[in-house]
């Protein structure tokens, strides 16, 4: 008596065959097409984040960060500046000093020192300019809000 097999049987290899190999490939395609999508994206961002920049610049340059007003003159526009002071431990390591013409003083100096000189250059009595200092180190505190300020004896 002869085996009949009918001809659309398959064996478990053969299904396997048919059923993981394509797997692989949609798998292996699927990431590389994932892959460049997010490269695009990405490169995207950047080229956006570069054309802003260079207009911004641009702009900046050719109106020496003024524009003019319905009557022709010209307005000053104000800059909200947020001073971040940091006052973690790391910087009174006593490893943690700068060499000044006059001798060795501490990051905190230095930082406090660079503060006192960028204010007065930044709060003329004329300008539209906000600060605001904040500092961290075992918790974040708003030392000054943003706001304007007068220099004492103006």
């Amino acid at each position: 008596m002869k085996n009949k097999r009918s001809n659309l049987g398959f064996t478990l290899i053969e299904l396997l065959c048919v059923l993981v190999i394509p797997a692989l490939l949609v798998t292996l395609v699927g990431r590389s097409f994932v892959k460049i999508i997010n490269d695009a994206e990405t490169e995207l961002s950047e080229s956006q984040e570069k054309s802003i920049l260079n207009a911004a610049e641009k702009w900046a340059t050719e109106n020496s960060g003024e524009f003019d007003d319905i009557e022709g003159s010209s307005l000053q526009i104000g800059a909200d500046i947020v001073f971040v002071l940091d006052f973690s431990g790391s910087m009174g390591f006593s490893s943690n000093f700068i060499s000044t013409p006059t001798g060795k003083i501490s990051r905190y100096q230095a930082m406090i020192e660079a503060l006192d000189s960028s204010v007065p250059i930044l709060m003329p009595e004329d300008s539209d300019n906000k600060i605001s200092i904040v500092s961290y180190g075992e918790t974040v505190k708003t030392i000054l809000p943003l706001d304007k300020y007068k220099m004492e004896g103006s």
